[in-house]
């Protein structure tokens, strides 16, 4: 009887000790993409802020010529030096030319994507911005990151866009910075950002690098994707795992239009036990079972003599003293 209480007591608290476990999950993945939309919220008002830069809307209302594109980089220099998230930014005028950049020179004269130069052409006002789908991009020397944009409109006629601003934002490192702070040093735990499909935009564990696919219950990322949010224990890289998943619901203006912003998942694992097969979960039920042979045991007075625990059969025992 001790032990069945006991094991009760010991099932029910690691029970709860799941249940909070769970909650912390749910509650760190969804502060990660919480700061993940903070972030991209600041990448979309820097651009559409920058493109109202009154020396790059003349420059560009004038042809972009060739004597004003030192003042122009000059200005994207200073910048740049004081926003330390950007690797680069870049300038181009209304044909996809890029006329100015920081960082290497060697994409001056080249082309923004088609589709980028008719979205950003195609935007209707200084309060909206368009942001590439996050992938490879030649501005960050192929690697996958956001590359957010705004048009540079007339000095006097708002209607009239006479090219676009780029900044490329330092994902591998602001991003990774990001999951290190949820994920704050435990070696059982990772954290990843992830598209709705389970494609890796960041992760902190290197077996699943950028542009993978977590190896993840598609149950749980369809249900983040559907409700927000969710957290369940599961089977991953040879561990039960304490999983939450946590969908971006923007900050402000930021997500509101729907189909503007790439969607974007927070996951995290917690490793709590490797995997058992059917075998070791019966072997190890069984040796946790109790199999009493009568429905109610003898008795017994415990003493210690010497140190030593003894029983007797309590029936015999008449009086017991200090």
């Amino acid at each position: 009887r001790s032990d069945a209480a006991f094991s009760q007591s010991i099932q029910g608290l690691y029970q709860t000790v799941l249940a909070s476990s769970l909650q912390a999950a749910a509650f760190t993945a969804q502060l990660l993409v919480d700061m993940l939309d903070r972030s991209l919220y600041e990448r979309a008002n820097d651009c559409r802020w920058w493109a109202l830069a009154g020396q790059l809307r003349q420059a560009l209302a004038c042809g972009g010529e060739q004597e004003k594109t030192p003042g122009i980089g000059a200005l994207l220099h200073h910048i740049n030096g004081l926003y330390t998230v950007y690797t680069r930014l870049f300038v181009y005028d209304r044909s996809g030319r890029i006329i100015a950049t920081t960082g290497s020179q060697d994409v001056v004269g080249s082309q923004v994507p088609g589709e980028t130069l008719r979205a950003v052409a195609g935007l209707r006002s200084e309060m909206d911005h368009y942001v590439e789908p996050f992938g490879p991009s030649p501005l960050y020397d192929g690697r996958p990151t956001f590359v957010y944009h705004a048009a540079i409109r007339h000095p006097e006629r708002d209607a009239t866009v006479v090219g676009g601003i780029g900044i490329v934002f330092d994902s591998a490192v602001e991003l990774r910075n990001m999951l290190d702070s949820g994920v704050a040093g435990r070696g059982n735990m990772h954290a990843f950002l992830v598209s709705p499909d389970g494609r890796v935009l960041c992760g902190t564990d290197p077996a699943h690098p950028p542009g993978s696919v977590l190896p993840l219950d598609r149950e749980l990322l369809a249900a983040a994707s559907q409700q927000g949010h969710d957290a369940r224990i599961v089977a991953h890289g040879g561990q039960y795992c304490v999983a939450a998943c946590a969908r971006g619901q923007g900050y402000r203006e930021f997500r509101s239009i729907r189909g503007r912003e790439q969607p974007v998942l927070s996951v995290l694992l917690q490793s709590f036990g490797p995997l058992r097969s059917a075998q070791e979960l019966a072997a190890m039920g069984g040796q946790a079972r109790v199999r009493p042979e009568h429905e109610h045991g003898r008795n017994y007075a415990l003493f210690q003599v010497d140190g030593v625990l003894m029983a007797l059969n309590a029936g015999a025992v008449i009086e017991a003293g200090p």
